[in-house]
């Protein structure tokens, strides 16, 4: 069994790699090849890895996981595809259009096999098409406070109806159970916010408070569900801290904050009466453990905010000296030896915490940081409460870091010290096993952050780089080889983490790490083959390609259909439609999934006269002539709902584009991204530049070519 999983997780590996390496590819916009080869490519490799597929499933019954992997794989290669129809054209850098186009095959998929890993796809790809479209990059959409508050009221339904589906086994899938409750709540709290969105925020704060106590008494007295209940524990916390912060905005005054203090010591008196009465209740640990933990963070922020804002307030200055010497006496060394209820004593204990090291930072004299490492040192020794000793060893690492900053300003020096340092302690087996893991977790951080420098000689810049990956690769096979659950979870997300960091690092050319990925990952797959030799049949999944491969190829034929019609309709307006020259300036980001383009501003993006009751979102035809040196301006005309501002007749060199108003005068005609081959936009913006546009006869446009002017 330990050799399977040794097998599979180089296969994971391997198949990531190549994926990756394919995706680099092709937002590096490698100019070797023509338009149409590269929208060929795409093509011929998103086939290859179903074919892949199909045959894994016919040929290679004794592992189905393989063949399941490859064909989310080649789901993934079709998003890569459509991505790059949209740098090949020129078409709006991550628009929710492309998201959702890869969307709509992936929801089939999901519903033919129902395998997990196509939900989650569905799931990250529906957010980022709702984000794209509520904040595209490169526009500010200007939605008014109604507008956006009903987008995310939308957003938060449809988080609250997959939790529901999720719940009820309609899906089955834990990662979205979870992930959709989270991000309902987070929603939900931020539509509460009364400075945000006015009249309609108070509303929601009673539809929100009325959910969650609902779902407080369904999930404690009828049905039990530790992790639903710890979600909904936290959401009631974060909701308390959000309305604390908000009113601390509106009222930060000396009477607000004597009320948040004692609002404060209110909470952790009434958890103290709580834990006496459930103490009979059968979950009655559990449900301590998230009510002491969620009491203490906001307990404590508040507490924090109030002492430090009232200090302030009446002395008209800030005492770090006597706050830090007022904190360690009257909170940190009483909740260190008396043994008071747990609620009591540890906000007692954080809020001291947090005092002593915010007077530390902001004081020039080190000894109050050894002040703090010795108490907090003793605090590891004296108290043995899981959430406590992980609070106090963060600390314990943020004091330590800020003393060895004073020696040192270079980072890497600090970094590998404490990267040797937390993982010196993980292997440190007297340790409680949370403190053990979160010196897992922050070890691997700052090996992380090594790996991320770039203000460093290449060479050790590669050195850094090449030792995490071994590092992570290596911890994600010996965690799983060992049964360690969490240490695998925290290696394997920090090895996600660096290839996808891997994508905005620009030390290295994405051409060259494209091909650094696809030689490892092909090695991975190789040595993945050789072990795998001895391995018996895996019985835990079924091969889904082999039962639904009917429906599966009507999906692909769907996708190839999508992605030829989109090239083919591309090729013919660049070839038919009529040239103009557009003045533009631009600015350099990078897309997420296509590389780097530049985001173009046109002189006829801002149209003066155009009328205010034009809503937002809304399709104009503006008239274009040209003007001097041969720019095309705007006309002084446009036409909305079929009715022009003013009598029309078109004169002969006029030509109509479609664009879309986007508020402020401002409007977008689906021309404004230029994808550019990585580390050549900065030479397009020091040049002075003209943009050629094909426009079609129903309006359409799009990018031909940008050229220098002589």
């Amino acid at each position: 069994m330990k050799q399977l999983r040794f097998v599979q997780t180089g296969y994971l590996f391997g198949i990531t790699l190549v994926l990756a390496s394919i995706f680099y590819f092709f937002a590096s916009n490698w100019q070797g090849m023509e338009r149409l080869e590269k929208v060929i490519l795409s093509l011929l490799l998103m086939v290859f890895m179903y074919a892949v597929s199909f045959i894994l499933g016919k040929r290679v019954a004794k592992h189905p996981f393989l063949s399941n992997w490859i064909l989310v794989a080649s789901a993934v290669s079709f998003g890569v595809s459509a991505a790059l129809i949209g740098q090949v054209y020129n078409s709006h850098a991550d628009s929710y259009w492309l998201f959702i186009v890869w969307l709509i095959p992936s929801l089939l998929l999901a519903a033919i096999t129902r395998y997990q890993p196509f939900y989650i796809l569905c799931f990250v790809l529906g957010h980022l098409a709702f984000l794209s479209f509520v904040s595209p990059p490169g526009y500010e959409m200007g939605w008014s406070n109604t507008q956006e508050f009903f987008l995310y009221l939308v957003l938060a339904g449809a988080n609250l109806i997959l939790f529901l589906c999720t719940y009820k086994q309609w899906i089955h899938s834990n990662f979205i159970l979870y992930a959709s409750l989270i991000l309902f709540h987070i929603t939900a709290i931020y539509l509460t916010t009364v400075h945000e969105f006015h009249s309609l925020a108070w509303m929601m704060n009673l539809v929100y408070l009325l959910i969650l106590g609902g779902a407080f008494y369904y999930f404690i007295k009828i049905k039990l569900e530790k992790g639903v209940l710890f979600i909904l524990g936290a959401a009631a916390a974060g909701y308390v801290f959000a309305k604390g912060i908000e009113l601390m905005a509106e009222f930060f005054q000396e009477l607000f904050l004597f009320l948040l203090l004692g609002f404060s010591a209110l909470l952790v008196f009434g958890a103290v009466l709580l834990l006496k009465y459930i103490s009979t209740h059968p979950m009655n640990a559990f449900f301590r453990n998230v009510l002491i933990i969620c009491v203490t963070f906001v307990a404590t922020i508040f507490a924090v905010s109030a002492i430090i804002g009232l200090i302030s307030l009446l002395t008209g200055s800030l005492n770090v000296t006597f706050l830090f010497f007022s904190a360690l006496v009257l909170l940190v060394i009483p909740s260190l030896f008396f043994k008071w209820p747990p609620p009591v004593r540890y906000t007692m204990l954080s809020t001291g915490y947090a005092i002593q090291f915010l007077a530390a930072a902001f004081n020039e004299h080190i000894y109050y940081e050894w002040i703090l490492l010795a108490v907090l040192l003793f605090g590891m020794f004296k108290i043995k409460v899981p959430g406590i000793q992980v609070m106090q060893f963060l600390l314990l690492n943020l004091t330590a870091f800020m003393l060895l900053r004073n020696w040192t300003h270079e980072f890497q020096y600090a970094g590998i010290t404490f990267l040797v340092l937390n993982g010196l302690f993980y292997q440190w087996k007297i340790a409680l096993k949370e403190t053990r893991w979160t010196a897992f977790g922050v070890a691997f951080a700052y090996f992380l952050s090594l790996a991320m420098l770039n203000d460093i000689p290449f060479a050790l810049y590669l050195i850094y780089n090449v030792l995490y990956f071994a590092a992570a690769t290596a911890m994600v096979w010996y965690a799983n080889r060992n049964q360690l659950v969490v240490e695998w979870y925290i290696a394997i997300i920090f090895w996600f983490l660096f290839i996808g960091y891997k994508y905005y690092d620009l030390a290295w050319e994405l051409l060259n790490k494209s091909i650094f990925f696809a030689i490892v990952g092909i090695l991975f797959i190789v040595c993945s083959v050789i072990f795998d030799r001895k391995n018996e049949r895996d019985e835990g999944q079924k091969q889904l390609v082999k039962t639904k491969w009917p429906a599966i190829l009507a999906v692909i034929l769907l996708q190839i259909g999508i992605i030829s019609y989109q090239g083919a309709a591309n090729e013919n307006l660049l070839k038919n439609g009529q040239m103009i020259k557009l003045s533009f300036a631009p600015v350099d980001p990078r897309s997420m999934m296509q590389g780097d383009y530049i985001q173009l501003h046109y002189r006829i993006s801002v149209i003066p006269d155009i009328a205010q009751q034009i809503h937002k979102r809304e399709k104009v035809k503006v008239v274009l002539r040209k003007g001097m040196e041969g720019y095309y301006e705007y006309g002084g005309y446009y036409e909305h709902n079929g009715k022009w501002n003013r009598p029309y007749k078109k004169m002969q060199g006029d030509v109509i584009i479609n664009g879309r108003y986007d508020g402020w005068q401002n409007v977008t005609y689906g021309i404004e991204s230029y994808f550019v081959p990585e580390k050549t936009g900065q030479n397009l913006q020091n040049e002075n530049q003209a943009a050629y546009i094909r426009v079609s006869e129903n309006g359409n446009a799009i990018i031909e070519k940008l050229e220098k002017e002589k």
